[in-house]
């Protein structure tokens, strides 16, 4: 549910059909997180105020997913491609990027957190699994795609830093 300061404001998001749904973040006019049909896994979702509003962003291939942040118009989280975890970035309702493709090889869990952009420059943050050893905090960097440009942006993204913080 989402609601503006007063019990009589609420506004129930939940699909009639859905065993659960939850909102994980949110920007002016649009919610994202995940709704777990009945009859299927969960999957990512955006709403835009109302529970007609409901858009499934589900990836091909993949057998769930879930959103945990947005700026408005980019959307980030994690798919399952097979049995691992990718960081993912939605592009609005129309396609996305598997952000796990621009880690090493041997990285095999990645989950992305939160999603914001600087003039024509968008920050990706999450983390990954790294072969051994714990999660580390990773940034991926890439260039504001425009609508249509969907693979420029597979070139344009690239990993500027990654790193634990010692003690």
């Amino acid at each position: 549910v989402i609601w503006s300061g007063t019990a009589e404001s609420v506004v129930n998001l939940a699909p009639s059909d859905a065993r659960n749904s939850q909102v994980n973040a949110m920007a002016p006019g649009v919610q994202v997180g995940s709704v777990q049909p009945r009859d299927s896994g969960t999957t990512a979702a955006v709403w835009y105020g109302d529970a007609q509003s409901l858009v499934y962003l589900q990836p091909e291939g993949v057998t769930w997913s879930e959103i945990y942040g947005t700026d408005g118009t980019h959307h980030v989280g994690k798919a399952l491609f097979g049995g691992s975890s990718h960081a993912y970035l939605w592009l609005g309702e129309s396609g996305g990027v598997d952000l796990a493709s621009y880690l090493p090889p041997e990285y095999s869990t990645s989950v992305a957190l939160s999603v914001s952009s600087l003039g024509n420059t968008l920050y990706v943050t999450g983390f990954v699994d790294p072969p051994i050893g714990q999660n580390q905090a990773w940034l991926w960097i890439g260039s504001v795609p425009s609508p249509g440009t969907l693979p420029a942006l597979g070139g344009a993204l690239m990993i500027l830093h990654n790193g634990r913080r010692r003690r």
